[in-house]
């Protein structure tokens, strides 16, 4: 049984992040732009991770197409919160991406998850549901954490570089973003069923819109 109560809670700050940015929104500039996907992107994890932890504990009551479909929302969601940081971070490096070529490269890892996910109600590479109605991973899944691992190693280093950001604020910002979620993912696989990454990603997001964001 997944607990969803973080994840509600995730989803409440998302909300209040969103209220907050768009008070304080004045001009459209490549941070804010990012920053806005970023958060929207957090609020579409928050709830479809409640959702899908939902399905999956009221089967074989709720139908397993209810569970493929908000579980797939998810991983979409999910996965796009690390390239989306990443991206978000680089804007405010001395070396941001902008030749098309470096973009390209970019989100080709991203493109690669993004058809797995897609391709998965097909494949059954990513989860499924076996026949006895238990949702299980399938062989693709690490893939998806390989991915997602490699873009938060890029938002990291490009924090953690010499020279990389003009501002120590901003790096410990982005560091204390960063940690949350694998702070939390560490807990959350101690304890079955607890759910925090939404959660501590939401925390962190609002954290650098209170202490970054808002100041620009």
């Amino acid at each position: 049984m997944y607990v969803i109560d973080f994840d509600i809670v995730g989803a409440a700050i998302s909300l209040l992040s969103l209220y907050l940015f768009y008070l304080r929104k004045n001009i459209s500039n490549t941070q804010s732009d990012r920053f806005a996907l970023l958060i929207w992107a957090m609020l579409g994890r928050s709830v479809f991770s409640a959702l899908s932890s939902l399905s999956i504990n009221t089967m074989p009551v709720c139908p397993t197409s209810a569970v493929i479909a908000t579980t797939t929302f998810f991983l979409l969601f999910h996965n796009c919160i690390p390239v989306l940081t990443a991206f978000y971070i680089l804007s405010f490096t001395v070396a941001p991406v902008v030749r098309l070529k470096g973009r390209v490269a970019f989100f080709a890892p991203i493109g690669i998850a993004f058809a797995l996910i897609l391709t998965n109600p097909v494949s059954r590479l990513v989860f499924f549901v076996d026949d006895g109605g238990v949702y299980r991973h399938g062989p693709a899944f690490i893939a998806l954490y390989i991915i997602a691992t490699g873009y938060f190693l890029l938002g990291f280093f490009a924090v953690i570089l010499p020279k990389s950001l003009p501002s120590r604020a901003q790096r410990y910002a982005f560091l204390s973003a960063l940690l949350l979620p694998l702070i939390a993912m560490v807990i959350q696989n101690k304890l079955s069923g607890i759910m925090l990454e939404c959660f501590a990603g939401s925390i962190g997001t609002l954290a650098v819109l209170l202490t970054i964001q808002n100041s620009i």
